[in-house]
């Protein structure tokens, strides 16, 4: 039966990403050209929010979490396993073991996505290997290489990467790597989305090189990948959006996304606009209300030396758009303003109006909702190795 789904989607992908990559070429002018919806009509502006402090003891403190089935599950980065943590906040259960037994893992989870349409926790180990593992996780199965060893350049030979080198270019899957500044993976329907960049040598956001020049206007930001067997199946989603190309915001480079219904939605640091993609590739439209309180007065770098001087002092000073999440019908943006104060934004999913705008501490990380309160993930507290989360209900 998984062998049926992996030939039907895998399929599936061939087919969108040669018409993709057709729109991509002849429709790149019109791209942006695309309807916008919502408007300001505000009915939250408080929340009432329960702590919850979950023992850490067990755990690096670094991870990534997800929420399903009533349950919270928090994916380790440096320490092999999941632990399970009930909706109140109490400890569980341990899952999957170090090793290479049928509900192991050789190493711990880098990043993590859950599939809710399959039930499914789809896993990147350290090692860059993906790893599926039911909801209650059972190992179902893996690839035995990295995902970037996968798209068939290994037999490509020296020519194809000494072209690619001179010659780069970004519609090709092996000019990209995971985007560390994004943090996140979404997988829906066997498919794993995760965030690009690439760092190629004479193709980057830093520089002022001829091929630099149109990095904002021709890197793709997201990756969709079919894993069938020991072969992954790419498209290459979306791109930064006009706003990047006015000056070199590498500061701002920063975006978050989710996937919901075959919809793939992503908002940028630097922009207000949260832009909607089909599962095609192709951008459908955008939502988002300007927020007063950031100015956009954002600083330019030509150097990644710059880059690295700048981004969080630059972050501190001036406004930005910050996480993306959704659940229950509402879509949750948080954003920073000029003068240090975080909002929660709130939209609702059908109407694309923002409803809600709600001062916060920090940064929210929306995980899911249940029985009518909505869970989210706040930081953690190293002095008494706890993670603290809230709910609240709208």
């Amino acid at each position: 039966m998984r062998l049926d789904i992996i030939s039907n989607l895998r399929n599936s992908l061939l087919i969108v990403f040669g018409f993709a990559s057709l729109i991509s070429c002849h429709g790149r002018l019109d791209e942006w050209n695309v309807p916008h919806f919502g408007k300001e009509n505000v009915r939250y502006t408080s929340i009432y929010a329960d702590t919850l402090l979950l023992d850490a003891s067990m755990t690096s403190l670094v991870g990534q979490w997800h929420m399903a089935d009533e349950k919270i599950l928090f994916f380790d980065e440096h320490v092999v396993g999941a632990v399970e943590y009930s909706l109140t906040g109490e400890y569980v259960d341990h899952h999957i073991s170090e090793g290479r037994g049928p509900d192991e893992m050789i190493e711990a989870s880098w990043i993590s996505a859950y599939d809710d349409c399959l039930d499914q926790y789809l896993i990147q180990d350290n090692g860059g290997r993906l790893n599926v593992f039911s909801s209650g996780c059972t190992r179902l199965w893996g690839t035995s290489r990295p995902w970037f060893t996968l798209f068939g350049s290994d037999i490509r030979g020296a020519q194809f990467w000494q072209e690619l080198k001179n010659h780069p270019d970004p519609s090709i899957p092996e000019m990209y790597e995971y985007n560390f500044d994004c943090r996140r993976a979404y997988a829906e329907k066997g498919v794993f989305y995760f965030p690009i960049v690439s760092d190629h040598v004479s193709y980057n956001k830093y520089y002022t090189l001829s091929h630099s020049k149109g990095y904002f206007r021709d890197a793709f930001t997201i990756m969709a990948v079919m894993a069938e067997a020991d072969h992954l199946v790419p498209l290459m989603i979306g791109h930064y959006p006009p706003k990047y190309r006015n000056g070199r915001l590498a500061v701002f480079s920063d975006y978050d996304f989710f996937v919901s219904e075959g919809s793939i939605y992503v908002a940028f640091a630097a922009d207000e606009r949260i832009y909607v993609y089909g599962a095609d590739g192709v951008l459908e439209y955008s939502f988002g209300i300007v927020e007063d309180g950031i100015s956009g007065k954002y600083p330019g770098t030509n150097s990644f030396e710059k880059y690295e001087a700048r981004k969080r002092e630059s972050k501190d000073a001036c406004g930005h758009y910050d996480r993306l999440s959704f659940a229950s019908g509402h879509v949750f943006r948080t954003c920073h303003t000029d003068d240090g104060q975080w909002l929660l934004l709130i939209y609702d999913m059908k109407s694309k109006d923002l409803v809600g705008r709600i001062p916060v501490n920090g940064p929210l990380d929306v995980l899911g909702y249940s029985n009518g309160k909505y869970y989210a993930y706040v930081g953690e507290d190293f002095k008494s190795d706890c993670f603290r989360l809230i709910s609240f209900s709208l």
